[in-house]
């Protein structure tokens, strides 16, 4: 569920993306099992998507800091 992806480390979700990379990549693939595949490639990447983004709000409120405590 969404509520389990929310609580994967960046680095688990994007582990879990490249683990179904491979699995297109790995031959023959069952329209069933690639559409469900996709959905969650989707769903992970999202999760990825809004997590890098939070990152780097904080890295600039942290850069936002710094350079204020650089001025003073």
């Amino acid at each position: 569920s969404e509520a389990d992806l929310e609580k994967l480390s960046l680095t688990d979700l994007l582990k879990q993306l490249d683990e179904i990379v491979a699995w297109f990549n790995n031959g023959e693939v069952d329209v069933e099992q690639a559409t469900a595949k996709f959905d969650e490639g989707v769903k992970l990447a999202e999760v990825a998507k809004k997590r890098l983004s939070e990152t780097e709000n904080k890295v600039n409120q942290i850069k936002l800091k710094l350079e204020k405590f650089e001025a003073e």
